[in-house]
This record gives C-alpha cells, sequence and structure tokens, in this order.
C-alpha cells in the first residue's frame, strides 16, 4: 500500500483511462512483488453485467489486460460476477489460461435461492403480501 501513498495527486486525478490503470493497478501488483506477500489479495468486481453498454468493452479490455500480465504477481485473484453475456464471456474465455469460471445459471437451487432471499428481504412489509410470489413465481415445496 505504500506505493499508492506514495502517488502524486495530479496522476490520480487523470482522466485518461490507460495511465490510471498503469499507476493503480499494474504498477502497484509489480511493487508487490511475490515474495512480499504471500497470502492471496483478492479483488472482488460485482455485477461486470451492469456497466453501461457503452463503457463496457473500454472495462472488458481493461480486465483482461490485467488478468493475463505477465508480471502480476501469484498471490493477486480476481473474482468477477456477472449474468450470462456473450461479450464478456467471450474476453474471459480468450484469458482461459488465467481464469476459472463457473455458471450458476442452470444450478438446480439458483430459483429458490433468490425466491428465498427475496422472500426474507420483503417478508416485513404488510403492503408486499402475494409481490414475491407475482415477480418470482416459483413454488418451493416443504
Amino acid at each position: 500500500m505504500d506505493f499508492l501513498s506514495k502517488l502524486s495527486s495530479q496522476k490520480l486525478q487523470s482522466k485518461d483511462v490507460p495511465a490510471q490503470q498503469e499507476y493503480l493497478f499494474f504498477r502497484w501488483f509489480a511493487s508487490i512483488g511475490t515474495g512480499c506477500l504471500t497470502r492471496p489479495i483478492i479483488f472482488a468486481i460485482d455485477a461486470v453485467d451492469e456497466c453501461p453498454r457503452h463503457e463496457l468493452q473500454d472495462l472488458l479490455d481493461i480486465l483482461s489486460k490485467l488478468i493475463t500480465r505477465p508480471e502480476l504477481p501469484s498471490n493477486i485473484r480476481f473474482l468477477f460476477t456477472y449474468r450470462s453475456d456473450d461479450s464478456i464471456h467471450s474476453t474471459f474465455s480468450k484469458a482461459k489460461d488465467s481464469i476459472r469460471s463457473m455458471s450458476i445459471d442452470h444450478t438446480p437451487d439458483t430459483e429458490s435461492d433468490i425466491h428465498d432471499f427475496v422472500q426474507s428481504k420483503l417478508r416485513h412489509l404488510s403492503h408486499a403480501d402475494g409481490l414475491v410470489e407475482a415477480v418470482l413465481p416459483y413454488s418451493v415445496s416443504s
């Protein structure tokens, strides 16, 4: 973290995305080195598919370069979550040597888990009776 604290505010305020990724990710990762930290450092980037479409390809290009960079220390890990999306899947499949993927789209309990979660969040609302079933028509067998 010492590297980040030494960056000048001018470098951090740049609107040049390649420059930001160079300073904020690539140089910082290189400064860590694999010998300095032995525990994994995990970066979670949730809902990649919710990025505005006009910005998605730029984001995917950055993420692809990041995860395939040869000097990336082996203890750096990334977790990306996204709904099924061909452009995202295509980008990550190009980096198949650097990535493991797992789809939960057709996992048997996915719909049940979503139904139960939404129902638990709306349970305390008196005007929400029947709303979960109307929005998520899923019958949980007891």
